[in-house]
């Protein structure tokens, strides 16, 4: 799978165990997607350089 396919799933995951009430997995797991989505961006900027 793609970063960018996890990203929505990471962030929805996030957010359910923040209404749950377990802060500490909504904060790793939104870390996660934070981390998911800048490693997308830093790739697809590369890939549009390089077969620029």
């Amino acid at each position: 799978l793609e970063p960018v396919q996890l990203l929505p799933r990471a962030s929805r995951t996030s957010r359910n165990s923040g209404q749950q009430g377990d802060m500490d997995g909504a904060r790793r797991l939104g870390r996660m997607a934070r981390l998911l989505s800048i490693v997308s961006i830093i790739l697809g900027t590369i890939i549009i350089v390089l077969y620029k």
